[in-house]
């Protein structure tokens, strides 16, 4: 009786799984290439958020400096910024609450501050503070907004920059205390008109 033989092709045309997994990854590599090389992974978001929370704690700074009847002042530096009241003939750390700890920008974040039109080199700022008088003492360190128990504040202007930000994003404030986003004529509608 003979037996049936099916007949087998050598090969069958596909492809192996392990061809189909190399092509995966290829794809996968470069769809990151090109997220990364389009967005800037969240970051501007980040920025804006950091924008507005800046924002928001100085009026919220304001705010409780009307309420204390002190005086609370913001303090930034190249890369952050904090809160100080003035107690006993000196600025202070501001630790009435948590909220007002000092906060710290991504990495690669920076400040830039005008006061009364005039940029502050906040770079300086950090090497003043670092040298020494001739008494070995620091220097006293100072705000550079001053926030009113009359609700009167210094008008500022800073802008948030960032190596992969394409434009810094900018904030305002006037002497009554309202904030903007945008420098002197960009400026935009307060912030608390908004909503947020």
């Amino acid at each position: 009786m003979p037996v049936y033989r099916p007949k087998l092709s050598p090969k069958t045309g596909g492809f192996t799984l392990l061809e189909l997994m190399v092509v995966l990854v290829i794809i996968a590599i470069i769809m990151a290439m090109a997220v990364l090389s389009v967005g800037d992974g969240g970051l501007t978001r980040r920025l804006q958020q950091e924008r507005q929370r800046l924002a928001t704690l100085i009026e919220l700074a304001g705010d409780e400096a009307i309420l204390r009847g002190q005086v609370i002042g913001v303090r930034f530096e190249q890369d952050s910024y904090r809160f100080m009241h003035y107690e006993a003939q000196q600025w202070l750390p501001y630790e009435a609450d948590k909220i007002f700890r000092p906060r710290q920008l991504p990495e690669g974040g920076e400040f830039k501050l005008w006061l009364e039109e005039l940029e502050v080199s906040l770079e300086e700022d950090l090497l003043a503070q670092a040298m020494q008088s001739d008494e070995g003492e620091l220097p006293e360190t100072r705000p550079h907004i001053m926030l009113l128990s009359s609700g009167e504040r210094t008008p500022f202007e800073v802008e948030l920059h960032h190596p992969l930000l394409q434009q810094p994003l900018p904030l305002s404030g006037d002497i009554l205390g309202e904030i903007h986003q945008g420098r002197g004529a960009e400026r935009e509608q307060p912030l608390e008109s908004r909503g947020g």
